[in-house]
């Protein structure tokens, strides 16, 4: 086989790879967009608990963070909900310990819930 050839073929798989990549991207986007839609039910919850995991590189010593944890709580329809979920460093700075926070829900099955920033209107 020529080396054009080849970086035919290396070219082609590559742009497969992307479009695959992006492809399942999308309908995992598409899949999380729907799931919001059913999620018209709205209260307040409380930050409990905000803890940060961080790790240090072997090599250089350098300390990162690897992911957040963020306790809540909410109660709905009478019911006392408590949940932890992991963000990113991004994600995470939104919610602070004792602050507010959005739990949007589905009406139909209260376990489907997820907590969004203070002030996020449900179902959009």
């Amino acid at each position: 086989m020529t080396g054009f050839r080849r970086d035919i073929l290396v070219g082609f798989g590559a742009f497969i790879i992307i479009a695959l990549t992006l492809g399942v991207s999308y309908l995992v986007f598409l899949k999380e967009k729907e799931t919001h839609k059913a999620l018209t039910g709205q209260v307040s919850g409380d930050i409990t608990k905000v803890y940060a995991r961080r790790d240090v590189d072997p090599t250089s010593g350098a300390e990162h963070l690897v992911d957040i944890s963020v306790s809540y709580k909410y109660i709905i329809a009478g019911e006392a909900h408590e949940r932890t979920i992991r963000l990113g460093g991004a994600s995470a700075s939104l919610y602070r310990e004792g602050g507010r926070a959005t739990v949007c829900y589905n009406p139909d099955n209260h376990e489907q819930a997820e907590l969004f920033p203070a002030g996020h209107e449900c179902g959009e």
